[in-house]
């Protein structure tokens, strides 16, 4: 015969069991922009986006390439068949483009090399275009910008004890790096840049080479975060 102790022991592990089974499933759900709500358990926006910025930390020794573009959105009134975009797009082809009507829903058109027909555009340079019986309109135009800057996320690797480190690319823009050294407790300190003898807060970048003002004593110990050409 089952005792009450042997009943709450049985009970206890299949709840074990259960919370065991949810994690696993639920774990792999991330939605950081919103509460979200599992079964019984609230989790707030600020506890996913901790943990999805874990998920997404370099892992040291791990170089990573970052492209930095960017989306841009106009509205532009036509004047006749034609108007100007405040950007070149990097890709004309790949320009969303809507007619916004008085009422209604966004007009979508396509694009063509050139000679717009009634629902179609054509993008030369920052000048948009679209067919006769579009004109004067009103556009609704996304488009992408080329990238100005490539950036590395790179954690150092140093002969340690040691207050120098070699970057894998020499960066474009030296005074641009993010360096953050990381203390034996607590958050990561950033370090400033500096262009002379680096003080204890300070680095310097000439070419490959950077130096701290504080002395690496473990690899990865130190992440930089720098642009390229």
């Amino acid at each position: 015969m089952r005792t009450t102790q042997d009943r709450q022991v049985s009970d206890l592990e299949e709840e074990v069991a259960l919370l065991k089974q949810r994690q696993s499933y639920y774990g792999r759900v991330i939605r950081p922009d919103r509460f979200t709500r599992y079964d019984a358990d609230l989790i707030s926006r600020r506890e996913m986006k901790a943990y999805v910025a874990a998920q997404i930390t370099a892992i040291p020794g791990d170089t990573t390439i970052i492209v930095a573009g960017k989306w841009v959105c106009d509205v532009v009134t036509l004047s006749g068949t034609s108007g100007t975009l405040s950007e070149t797009p990097a890709d004309a082809d790949e320009t969303l483009c809507f007619v916004v009507p008085a009422n209604g829903p966004d007009l979508p058109l396509g694009w063509v090399a050139s000679s717009p027909g009634t629902n179609q555009f054509t993008i030369s340079g920052t000048t948009i275009s679209v067919g006769a019986a579009r004109a004067n309109a009103t556009l609704k135009a996304y488009y992408k910008l080329a990238p100005q800057d490539q950036y590395i996320a790179e954690y150092l690797t140093a002969s340690y004890p040691s207050y120098t480190a070699t970057l894998a690319v020499a960066p474009s823009a030296p005074e641009k790096a993010i360096v953050l050294w990381q203390m034996p407790t607590g958050p990561a300190l950033p370090l400033s840049y500096t262009s002379g003898t680096p003080g204890v807060n300070q680095f310097k970048i000439v070419s490959t080479t950077i130096t701290l003002g504080r002395q690496m004593t473990a690899n990865g110990q130190v992440l930089a975060h720098y642009p390229i050409s």
